[in-house]
């Protein structure tokens, strides 16, 4: 899937072709600019970090979350309170 990425925007690429087809001007290739190799490191490691946060979200006991509606909490507590840090490992292990 990354060469779709490298297709699109390297010099001469999709992107730059479609300007200089449509504007007659092209650019310089943003290939390996810092912006587009931060993309491309979100695109290509986002996922290992998704599997083992949806997991642990998954784990923690619905039981929880009510009892603390059931006592007034709002949302943002909730969330601050019970999900992050019950969900904590699942956190660590995406990021590391």
């Amino acid at each position: 899937m990354h060469g779709v990425w490298v297709l699109t925007l390297m010099k001469g690429g999709l992107f730059e072709g479609y300007l200089r087809h449509w504007r007659g001007t092209g650019f310089e290739s943003p290939l390996y600019n810092v912006g587009i190799i931060i993309f491309g490191i979100v695109y290509v490691y986002l996922l290992f970090m998704l599997f083992p946060l949806a997991q642990a979200i998954a784990m923690v006991p619905e039981d929880a979350r009510q009892a603390a509606r059931d006592l007034g909490v709002t949302r943002w507590q909730v969330l601050t309170q019970i999900d992050l840090p019950l969900a904590a490992p699942g956190i660590m292990v995406g990021i590391f």
